[in-house]
């Protein structure tokens, strides 16, 4: 199946592809990429899957080893009256 010959613009004028003196054509098949712009939704749900959560595990199991720390000394004040 033959392909149309393809043809982009780069803002200033259409661009077709090389054709070299043996007739070969360089870029004839060639599509540029279709501009992509994300939701405000879109980047916050790519920002959560790709965020190393390792580092929120950890302060968050700090947090909670202080809070039982704490805890096991105000219940030993508490109980030692």
């Amino acid at each position: 199946m033959e392909h149309p010959p393809a043809t982009f613009s780069t803002g200033r004028k259409k661009v077709t592809p090389y054709r070299t003196k043996t007739g070969i054509e360089i870029g004839k098949y060639y599509e540029p990429q279709p501009a992509w712009e994300a939701s405000y939704d879109m980047e916050l749900l790519q920002e959560s899957l790709l965020t190393d959560m390792s580092i929120l595990r950890r302060i968050r199991m700090k947090n909670i080893a202080y809070a039982w720390i704490v805890g096991a000394a105000v219940f030993l004040l508490i109980v030692a009256k």
